[in-house]
């Protein structure tokens, strides 16, 4: 393949329509065998697309065929008509699906004739109106319709339904079947966790932890809504009052209570929750002896449940050989398929591995590709190694100019190694115009995150007087504290003497 064709190739994935994604082609085996189908529609979850694709031929075979097998081109293929399904799922009109992503409600169509449910709903019993009601909302054996799916919640309501209450404070927060009205919402969801329903009390939690639905954010009274739904065993809560209890947000800090409350958390196979297990087994937070090994074990079984940040920390582990042995093909692996369920991280970590051959032969024109899909979704890195592609000119042409923007947006979202070489291209003036000032600042963000570069650059600027008054002191006491952090820079310079004249 060309490195033109590369690229429209690659523009046409980007804006795949329904109908390319169904149109009948022709899929690529790795053993060089080939098909000739459509992309399944009816029978493609989009949640399910990172590990499979489902095929259909005109004479009726069907295929089910693991991602591994396809070749390169049929992956992306697979990896765009996902995004595109998920975009459209995500900006659909349909009224009936408000769910928030962090907030799911649950439905499994149930065994039960409809008709026997409305009767029994009809007679009287709480529980049944709540399941008509979630008929009616999703569209189980019954046509849906969002104002008979409120009615029935409200007449759960009525009767002092937990779950009925809770699915009514969802209307008026979601205009399922109402208007819109958080007030009523906040009491519904208040009122609903009081009767002790779980859910309710992890809505209303974030409710008071974000600030939602017009109301002040409080985090003692979000502490103790996570807390009461932790309790009840809900992982989400638990994962959160775990990080509540770590960093003594509105309550007391306790590593010890912290950890009970993530392996709970984690017990309980919660993706983020092994992650974060496996985050202090890496580095020796909460108490814990590192272990990269039970590190490595705990972001498996996250992957495994296709949880896209465990994914990107096994790819990690993979490549660098951390708690189990290198192999950078199945690094390379697990990144694509975190980048297919759109981490931004992993969509840089493609590209590196493309840029380096990771796994994959190098290829500068993807990996620009990929970089600037992770900086398209304003993932920090990803800007950066874009910046740093056009300031090198590796599969792109050089452009400084360029360059020094990303350097700067990526420098600006919280990114510190950027900030250094924002600095640095504003203290020689590439790209622009010298400016002392400019880069001082970008020195100031990277030394404030512990930048080892960034604490010898902002000690340059002291001694050198540079965008802040000359300061000696100020200068070596910097000088010393990066070469602490591994700055090679720094220890040079202070070999020269004791203070930097």
């Amino acid at each position: 393949m060309t490195n033109a064709s590369f690229h429209d190739d690659s523009k046409r994935l980007e804006t795949l329509s329904l109908e390319a994604i169904r149109t009948e082609r022709q899929w690529t085996l790795i053993n060089g065998s080939t098909i000739r189908a459509s992309f399944d529609l009816a029978r493609n979850p989009v949640d399910k697309l990172s590990r499979r694709v489902r095929l259909r031929c005109e004479d009726g075979r069907a295929y089910r065929v693991s991602l591994s097998k396809l070749s390169e081109s049929d992956v992306e293929f697979v990896e765009q008509a996902a995004l595109a399904l998920r975009d459209r799922a995500g900006t659909s009109d349909e009224p009936l699906e408000p769910r928030d992503a962090d907030d799911p409600v649950d439905f499994q169509a149930p065994d039960e004739p409809f008709e026997k449910t409305l009767r029994l709903a009809r007679e009287g019993d709480v529980e049944a109106r709540v399941r008509v009601g979630k008929r009616f909302e999703y569209g189980s054996g019954v046509k849906p319709d969002a104002r008979e799916a409120a009615r029935w919640y409200r007449a759960a309501a009525r009767a002092d339904s937990a779950e009925g209450i809770f699915r009514f404070a969802r209307c008026y927060e979601f205009g399922i079947g109402a208007e819109p009205d958080f007030e009523k919402a906040r009491r519904g969801y208040k009122k609903a966790a009081k009767l002790g329903f779980e859910r309710a009390k992890l809505r209303l939690a974030r409710i008071y932890h974000r600030g939602e639905l017009g109301s002040p954010r409080c985090q003692s009274k979000a502490t103790r809504w996570y807390y009461e739904a932790a309790l009840d065993g809900d992982p989400v809560a638990q994962l959160e009052t775990a990080r509540r209890l770590e960093r003594g947000v509105a309550v007391e800090k306790n590593q010890k209570e912290a950890l009970e409350w993530l392996r709970a958390a984690a017990d309980r196979s919660y993706p983020p929750a092994l992650v974060e297990l496996g985050d202090c087994f890496a580095s020796g937070r909460l108490g814990l002896e590192e272990d990269s090994e039970r590190a490595f074990e705990l972001y498996a079984r996250a992957a495994r449940a296709d949880d896209a940040e465990g994914r990107l920390r096994m790819g990690d582990c993979l490549r660098e050989g951390r708690g189990c042995f290198k192999d950078a093909a199945e690094a390379f692996r697990q990144y694509r398929r975190a980048a297919a369920l759109r981490l931004p991280a992993a969509q840089t970590r493609v590209g590196m591995c493309f840029e380096e051959g990771v796994g994959i032969p190098k290829d500068p024109y993807r990996a620009l590709y990929w970089y600037r899909r992770a900086a398209k979704i304003k993932d920090p890195e990803g800007m950066c190694c874009l910046g740093r592609v056009f300031f090198l000119g590796a599969g792109a042409r050089k452009d400084e100019r360029k360059a020094v923007k990303w350097f700067k947006r990526s420098a600006d979202a919280g990114f510190a190694p950027a900030a250094v070489l924002a600095g640095e291209s504003l203290l020689s003036g590439v790209g622009g115009k010298v400016d002392f000032l400019g880069a001082f600042e970008y020195f100031q963000k990277a030394a404030d995150a512990r930048e080892p570069d960034g604490l010898f650059y902002l000690g340059y600027c002291f001694e050198r007087g540079l965008g802040a008054d000359r300061d000696l002191e100020r200068a070596t006491a910097l000088y010393r504290q990066a070469a602490e952090f591994g700055s090679s820079k720094a220890a040079r310079r202070l070999e020269q003497g004791s203070t930097p004249i």
